[in-house]
């Protein structure tokens, strides 16, 4: 059971050393060029292709990003291990 919570807490220790310099700054985003290139677009084109970032749901988009990027992690160490 000790052997275990070392673990975690490593990993929390390692999970929040990544996220400090993110999280300690503020970002302002913007997307005038993603924007722009909407605009652009014929409204056949806009139906699509939907990818207004006005219209973008942090709190959906969010989990999703970080899952992808979980995801490259995993793939990047497994093709680390293999090479």
């Amino acid at each position: 059971m000790y052997n275990r919570y070392v673990k975690l807490q490593a990993k929390v220790s390692t999970n929040r050393e990544h996220i400090k310099f993110f999280s300690s700054r503020s970002y302002n985003i913007s997307a005038n060029k993603t924007e722009a290139l909407f605009r652009s677009l014929s409204e056949r084109d806009a139906k699509l292709f939907p990818f207004n970032p006005k219209e973008l749901n942090g709190k959906q988009y969010l989990p999703v990003y970080c899952g992808g990027i979980r995801r490259f992690e995993e793939e990047m160490r497994v093709h680390q291990v293999i090479c």
